[in-house]
């Protein structure tokens, strides 16, 4: 049969503890019992919330997670790198544990000593990479994962032949078009690592060209406003039969949707709303802003029900926050022109979304931290500094930490310990310990920029200021889980006259869409046929309103971890034969792999009066950015909002600040 085909970078398809059910198992029998009875719903509405039942607090095993927790990573040069692999998260917990907070006895000094270290290889620490290198000076990046890139990696099939790539997490860019330029949205590195300056998407097969449309992004079109036309189709689950759906509901006004009529209209106008609050001041209602949650800004300020509320908590925690409308100051929101906020935006209002192209390199993000590295590191990406060989060509890990090399980049390296040499404010270096290969290594730097999550850099930082610790507790972040799941077609959205889906009720996730393929600079592109294999991509958010911010982000990751990847697995063949079934989906012929990416402090929940100080209180973030001695922070964190543009801007700031020092 057509699932016995060979597919490379995923297991054998099997379901349970070590493969004990099999696929046809599965479909045949569990499916329809257990399966059945997690489809039951409350009555559907445009705007309920996500289903997000509260779990038990999940245990760590005392043997930590294992490779079935982690799953198979697909091919290529990310396959010991998809999200936070067991390896890293069995790290991480031994490093909040307090496991190094003394240093081993028995630690190897390698005598090396630089002019900047960087701790984290994301955007932050690649960026501040580059910013020192064209300075002259001498670095050192340690990163904790098996490759580079943070959360911009990609995942990698074999499908029948058919290479896919998918996001693990970062995706999505504005393309550098002149409206981009006059926002000042375009990197100032982007030219600079000679990133490319048109792109071009491929064409909607013929057949398909009246029938739908189509997003180069995942995350634009989930809201539906101006400049994001895909057509998406809404389900909404509604009993152990099934549930219903609401074809093309932005073109008619949601007429199919089993819900009152001033619901409809209601979401009709919130979407789009472009009018100013009259409470807001004049003068200084970007501080106002920051006074409030974005949940109360929509119902207590702009009047809205709570209805709207709920339609964006998934949105807001699956492209911000992790978390729901409630942890998010309004302020935030306006940062990324959600619903009822565009009003601020004065006179480009109207037209500030359509002035902006957005897409995503198959890989997502990666296709840009790549550039980075090809220009830290000339021979660490096989092939020419253009895009098709840097996204596509292998990384030649040898390359990597060479001595020879002004930037040196040293993976599978977990820094446990940071402290100056001395007092913080006279030190001459900082000495760093890392783990790598299961012993401590140490390494001293004139200046230190802290590049990954705070929440692990709170750990690190022995000699951290109470002003900065204390900061730091106000640093929330919210979970997310991205799956990708590799299809051999995809014809049953064609069947549905679709290329998006967004669900309500359920065990999990909310969205999901076909995006319109770049074209390689060979001219060469994915598929872009529904009788051809695709990737989706999953982005699975665990917001719980009603709960504080800190607490809905430790109940979400209990989520997370709880799950094993054969969990995961089966949910993606209970829901996708809920959703697609009667259109002709078949799991065991269309499903060729499924790769989970956990990333368990995903993003930052700025929550009100993150962004600006207040009468007694600084805010966290500038507390932050000021660093100590000789150690700055410049991951995006320190600017509440965790875009690759972001991150990249807060590395080169701190960067900027450790070359001063120097």
């Amino acid at each position: 049969m057509a699932g016995s085909r060979k597919v490379r970078g995923s297991r054998n398809f099997t379901l349970g503890p070590a493969g004990a059910i099999t696929r046809r198992d599965f479909i045949g029998a569990t499916l329809i019992g257990a399966g059945a009875g997690l489809l039951t719903a409350a009555a559907p509405s445009v705007v309920r919330a996500q289903s997000n039942p509260r779990p038990a607090p999940a245990v760590v095993p005392p043997q930590g997670f294992g490779p079935d927790w982690t799953g198979p990573g697909g091919l290529g040069d990310y396959r010991r790198a998809n999200g936070n692999t067991h390896e890293v998260v069995n790290a991480g917990h031994a490093l909040a544990k307090g496991n190094f907070k003394t240093l081993p006895a028995a630690v190897v000094d390698t005598g090396e000593i630089y002019d900047m270290v960087m701790v984290g290889g994301g955007f932050s620490g690649l960026s501040a990479g580059l910013t020192a290198m064209w300075a002259g000076k001498k670095c050192l990046i340690l990163d904790n994962h098996a490759m580079f890139g943070g959360e911009g990696k990609y995942n990698l099939f074999d499908i029948d032949g058919v290479q896919l790539y998918a996001p693990q997490g970062s995706n999505e860019f504005s393309l550098p078009t002149q409206s981009a330029r006059d926002m000042d949205f375009v990197d100032p590195y982007w030219e600079k690592v000679g990133l490319p300056l048109d792109f071009k998407f491929a064409e909607t097969p013929a057949r398909l060209r009246d029938r739908i449309r189509f997003s180069r992004d995942n995350f634009g079109p989930q809201i539906h406003q101006q400049g994001h036309a895909t057509q998406a189709h809404f389900y909404f689950n509604k009993n152990r039969d099934g549930g219903s759906w609401a074809m093309h509901p932005w073109d008619n006004g949601f007429r199919d949707a089993p819900v009152e009529d001033s619901e409809k209209q209601e979401i009709m106008r919130f979407v789009r709303d472009m009018s100013v609050p009259e409470q807001a001041p004049k003068e200084g209602w970007e501080a106002w802003l920051d006074t409030m949650s974005y949940r109360d800004y929509i119902e207590k300020i702009k009047g809205y029900s709570p209805r709207m509320t709920a339609y964006m908590d998934n949105v807001v925690a699956a492209g911000y926050t992790g978390c729901a409308c409630e942890h998010l100051s309004a302020y935030g929101a306006y940062t990324f022109a959600y619903p009822s906020t565009l009003g601020f935006y004065g006179d480009s209002a109207a037209g500030l979304l359509d002035g902006f192209e957005f897409g995503s390199f198959p890989g997502g993000n990666s296709g840009i931290n790549r550039y980075f590295v090809k220009t830290l590191i000339a021979d660490a990406i096989g092939g020419e500094k253009e895009y098709s060989d840097i996204h596509n060509g292998p990384v030649n890990l040898a390359a990597l930490d060479r001595p020879a090399n002004q930037v040196r980049i040293r993976l599978d390296a977990l820094v446990v310990h940071v402290k100056h040499d001395g007092d913080p404010e006279t030190a001459e270096t900082v000495t760093l310990g890392y783990l790598k290969d299961n012993r401590v290594s140490l390494v001293k730097a004139r200046t230190v920029v802290m590049c990954g999550h705070g929440h692990i850099a709170k750990h690190i930082c022995a000699d951290l200021p109470n002003e900065i610790r204390s900061a730091y507790e106000e640093f929330v972040h919210g979970p997310m889980l991205t799956v990708n799941v590799a299809l051999r077609n995809w014809r049953f959205l064609e069947k549905l006259g679709v290329s998006a889906v967004r669900w309500f009720g359920g065990e999990m996730g909310f969205w999901l869409n076909v995006r319109q393929p770049m074209v390689m600079s060979d001219g060469t592109t994915m598929p872009f046929d529904p009788d051809l294999p695709v990737a989706l991509s999953v982005y699975i958010p665990f917001p719980t309103p009603g709960v504080d911010a800190k607490t809905s982000g430790a109940m979400g990751r209990a989520r997370l971890f709880s799950m094993s990847y054969a969990d995961i697995e089966s949910w993606v063949v209970r829901h996708f034969t809920l959703l697609f079934g009667p259109h002709g989906f078949d799991a065991r012929r269309d499903i060729a792999g499924i790769i989970t990416n956990r990333w368990g402090h995903a993003y930052v929940s700025p929550s009100p009066g993150f962004f600006f100080d207040r009468s007694g209180h600084k805010a966290p973030m500038n507390v932050l950015q000021g660093g100590y001695g000789r150690i700055y922070f410049g991951h995006s964190e320190t600017a509440g909002r965790q875009l690759w543009n972001v991150a990249t801007a807060e590395g080169r700031r701190a960067a900027n600040q450790a070359l001063a020092r120097l």
